[in-house]
C-alpha cells in the first residue's frame, strides 16, 4: 500500500489531521512569511509540472528558463494528493521514497534578485530553518515548526537571490516542496528630480568647457 510505504520517509502519525485542516499561520517576524496561501500577488508560480521529469530525477537547472535552480532536490510524484498544496511533480530532498539518503540542507537559487518568494512545504514534524541570502551573505533567517499542513514559507520585502532550507531538525529531515511563488526585483529608475539634476550638471559642465575654449582663443589672438 502507498500509505505504508510513505511512512518510510514521512511519518503519517498526524497526516490525517493535516488533511482535514490547512493549518493557517502568521508571519514569524519581519520579512518572514508563514501562512496557508503564500504571497498575495506573486508574479510567477512554478508548480514543477512545467518540465517533464523522471521519478527520482535530480533537479538542478531544468527550470533555469523560469529563473530558478536547485541543489539537493529530486522530482517525486509518489506523494501526489496525500497532503495540502502538494500535487503532481514535487521536489524532495531524497530521491527514493522507499529508502536511501536524505540531503539537508537544500537550496533554491534565483537567476535574478527577488523581493519576495514562498513555497508550500511538508516535512516530518520538526523545526525547519529558512535563510535568505544575497551573494552568499545572510539577509534574513527564521525558524518554523513544519509538518504535514502544506503551509507556505518564505520571505517578503527584502532583497535576496537564494533560500537555504534546513528541514525538520530533530527528525530524519525528509521534506517536500511545491508551488514556488516569486516576485523579482525591478530595476530602479531615477526620479524626475534626479534626472533634472543630472541634466543641470551636464549643462553647467558644457557651459564651463565653452568658456574655457573661448578664453584660450582670446589668449592666442
Amino acid at each position: 500500500m502507498a500509505t505504508s510505504t510513505l511512512m518510510k520517509k514521512l511519518s503519517l502519525a498526524t497526516a490525517s489531521a493535516a488533511l482535514m485542516a490547512m493549518g493557517v499561520g502568521t508571519s514569524a517576524q519581519a520579512a518572514s512569511l508563514t501562512n496557508s496561501t503564500g504571497l498575495t500577488n506573486p508574479t510567477q508560480t512554478i508548480n514543477f509540472n512545467e518540465v517533464s521529469l523522471g521519478e527520482g530525477e535530480q533537479v538542478t537547472n531544468q527550470f533555469s528558463s523560469l529563473g530558478v535552480s536547485f541543489t539537493n532536490l529530486y522530482n517525486i510524484t509518489f506523494y501526489n494528493g496525500y497532503f495540502p498544496n502538494i500535487a503532481g511533480n514535487t521536489l524532495a530532498n531524497f530521491s527514493n521514497p522507499y529508502g536511501g539518503s536524505i540531503e539537508n540542507p537544500f537550496s533554491i537559487k534565483f537567476n535574478t534578485n527577488q523581493t519576495a518568494a514562498a513555497f508550500s512545504m511538508i516535512s516530518n514534524p520538526g523545526t525547519s530553518i529558512f535563510t535568505a541570502l544575497l551573494n552568499g551573505a545572510v539577509v534574513e533567517t527564521f525558524n518554523a515548526v513544519t509538518q504535514y499542513s502544506g503551509n507556505f514559507y518564505g520571505f517578503t520585502d527584502i532583497l535576496f537571490d537564494e533560500i537555504l532550507v534546513n528541514s525538520a531538525q530533530g527528525t530524519n529531515g525528509a521534506a517536500l516542496i511545491d508551488n514556488l511563488q516569486t516576485v523579482a526585483a525591478t530595476k530602479s529608475v531615477p526620479e524626475p528630480a534626479s534626472t533634472l539634476g543630472l541634466l543641470a550638471l551636464g549643462a553647467m559642465g558644457a557651459g564651463s568647457l565653452k568658456r574655457k575654449q573661448q578664453q584660450k582663443l582670446t589668449e592666442k589672438a
